[in-house]
């Protein structure tokens, strides 16, 4: 992305963040979504941690996250993040 490599990274390799779930919209998606905004913020299974930094591409910079508790590393965009208290 042009200019992007200019900007400082948010996250560094080792960074605790939590994934924002895109909405799709999906009535059923909508009617749970209800239930879970009485759960705490943050979970312990909700954060997941910086594994490496990938190139900008024409959204922005790219990440490799990998959930705390197990699971398989997911490549996200930086916007698609928020630091992990």
């Amino acid at each position: 992305m042009l200019g992007t490599e200019t900007k400082p990274r948010k996250y560094k390799v080792g960074d605790r963040v939590r994934v924002a779930r895109a909405p799709t919209g999906h009535v059923v998606e909508q009617f749970l979504d209800r239930f879970a905004a009485g759960r705490p913020v943050e979970r312990a299974d909700d954060v997941c941690e910086v594994v490496r930094l990938r190139p900008a591409d024409d959204l922005g910079y790219q990440y490799h996250v990998r959930p705390l508790h197990g699971g398989p590393e997911r490549l996200v965009h930086e916007e698609q993040l928020d630091a992990a208290g």
